[in-house]
């Protein structure tokens, strides 16, 4: 056990003691507070927090709406405004009363799910589950949680390729360096030595995630405050037809990028195994993710299924207005149900399809 300690210990300070890859971390923790912060930087930032607080705690219905489109209020009505526009998919619009507001939302969802040629089981689901979310929405100060999802998607990025720098070399660092017969000479057995390596990579995956996210975090309720948890995501994504609250919508989409940092660890760590060869790592790690922001159209029918799936299109506020489904033992999955398992599910084969490279390479290697 002491052995196994000291050499996980040892594959730690190999990781860590890379200075580029520390830079990188500090530059990459600096574009996220720098992008958090920009905000602040406007020059009525102040006066639409007021604003926004001021309008805190008052429904979306019928007397808001006409405050909104006969008063003079507008201004400080933007959170509102852009809900109307989103939910009517229009930039200019007339006046509109509550009824026709939230009607035109719902068919607008609706015709979206057509253009994804997605089935009347499918639409069935997501119309239940519109059932489920209550109205009018009820607007309460957001502004923590919603500068969160202006960020998100460069944090999955940013981990992408820190996963790369960092886990890439596990394997290959030891043929190029001459290292590997040391390796394969410590008493443990090669089940243990792979472990180890793993845990490694998980350890840095896991820290890595951490940091971004807790940097971000502290960012946005310090400068925002912790109000407006309970406020209806709907507000800020109208396309979203699951009965959620901001709050919860950010605990889902932090916890969706743990697992994918995770997964980004695995991935550097099979291809380690593969190429044994840390550019080659990193290079064809990066190039996967220049490939994953292509939007593919739905006429591909699973290939688009498949693509929408995949971290570096997935992630983002419209991960929760995807109306696609898994059909799975009878039953419908949305994907912010399924994506999850299918990402632990991938980083789980990942580590038995490297295990079976990593047996075969300590024979030859030797």
């Amino acid at each position: 056990m002491k052995i196994a300690f000291l050499l996980y210990k040892y594959e730690l300070k190999k990781i860590f003691s890379q200075k580029v890859l520390w830079a990188t971390l500090l530059i990459f923790t600096l574009l996220t507070i720098g992008v958090g912060i920009s905000p602040i930087l406007s020059s009525n930032f102040e006066a639409g927090i007021k604003a926004k607080k001021e309008l805190s705690g008052r429904y979306i219905d019928d007397v808001l709406l006409s405050e909104y489109f006969d008063g003079n209020k507008k201004e400080g009505f933007g959170v509102i405004g852009d809900f109307i526009r989103f939910s009517l998919r229009k930039n200019e619009f007339e006046k509109i009363d509550e009824k026709t507001l939230y009607e035109e939302r719902i068919s607008n969802n609706l015709a979206d799910m057509k253009k994804d040629n997605l089935g009347g089981g499918e639409a069935g689901y997501w119309l239940d589950k519109e059932k489920e979310v209550k109205k009018p929405f009820l607007y309460q100060y957001d502004e923590g949680y919603a500068a969160f999802f202006s960020v998100i998607y460069v944090i999955n990025y940013m981990l992408l390729i820190l996963n790369a720098m960092a886990v890439g070399g596990i394997f290959a660092d030891e043929k190029a360096k001459g290292m590997d017969n040391l390796i394969f000479s410590i008493p443990l057995g090669k089940k243990k030595l792979y472990g180890i390596k793993i845990l490694t990579g998980i350890t840095f995956s896991l820290f890595s995630g951490f940091v971004l996210l807790l940097s971000l975090n502290i960012l946005n309720f310090s400068i925002y405050g912790f109000e407006g948890y309970n406020t209806p995501i709907q507000i800020r994504i109208p396309g979203c037809m699951m009965d959620l609250s901001i709050g919860e919508a950010v605990l889902i989409m932090e916890g969706l990028i743990i697992i994918i940092s995770v997964l980004y660890s695995m991935v550097a760590a099979f291809l380690s195994m593969a190429l044994k060869n840390h550019a080659a790592v990193t290079s064809v790690m990066v190039v996967g993710l220049f490939l994953s922001m292509i939007n593919l159209p739905s006429k591909l029918g699973v290939i688009s299924h498949i693509w929408k799936m995949l971290p570096g299109t997935f992630v983002g506020s419209w991960s929760f207005a995807q109306y696609r489904l898994i059909y799975v033992f009878g039953k419908y999955f949305n994907y912010l149900q399924a994506v999850p398992v299918i990402y632990i599910a991938a980083c789980i084969a990942l580590i038995f399809v490297a295990k079976r490279g990593y047996d075969n390479y300590e024979v030859t290697g030797k």
